[in-house]
């Protein structure tokens, strides 16, 4: 069975790797009203983009904003990946 969700089109959830641990951990950070930035960070072994969840304490957005900035810089930044442009 084909399914499309949040997490892209695929088979199956497990084949992206997610556990209800890490959907537990965003509807955590949303609901105490916390600031969170994603930034890429590097690409799957089929050459998809992998992110991660800057998080900060309340009312300190600039704060994740930046330290997004400084790993995205470090990690390449974000590039549409081979075969979606």
């Amino acid at each position: 069975m084909w399914t499309a969700g949040w997490y892209g089109p695929s088979t199956s959830k497990a084949e992206h790797g997610l556990t209800s641990d890490q959907i537990m951990w965003n509807i955590v950070v949303g609901m105490a009203g916390l600031p969170a930035t994603v930034v890429p960070v590097g690409r799957t072994a089929a050459g998809l983009p992998v992110g991660a969840q800057v998080v900060g304490r309340r009312h300190a957005d600039a704060l994740t904003i930046a330290v997004a900035g400084v790993v995205g810089a470090l990690s390449g930044g974000y590039a549409v990946p081979p075969g979606f442009a």
